[in-house]
C-alpha cells in the first residue's frame, strides 16, 4: 500500500488515533498528521452539506407530492 493510500483511508475513515493524539499531545504530530486531519475536516464538512442538499431535496419532493 503506497503512502497515498494510506493517506486517503485516514481521511475517508476520519483516524480517531491522530485525533486522540491531537488531544493528548499536538506537539508530536507531524506536518503530515496535521494535514490529514485538515483534509478529514472538509471532507466531513462536505459530506454534511451534501446530506443537507439530499434532505432538502427529499422534503421538497414531499412537499410537492403531498399538495397535488
Amino acid at each position: 500500500m503506497t503512502d497515498r493510500e494510506k493517506d486517503i483511508i485516514a481521511v475517508v475513515w476520519n483516524d480517531l488515533v491522530l485525533r486522540k493524539q491531537l488531544e493528548d499531545d499536538p506537539y508530536s504530530l507531524s506536518k503530515n498528521d496535521l494535514k490529514l486531519l485538515e483534509l478529514n475536516d472538509a471532507f466531513n464538512k462536505k459530506l454534511t452539506e451534501i446530506n443537507d442538499q439530499l434532505q432538502a431535496s427529499k422534503r421538497q419532493q414531499a412537499i410537492k407530492a403531498y399538495l397535488q
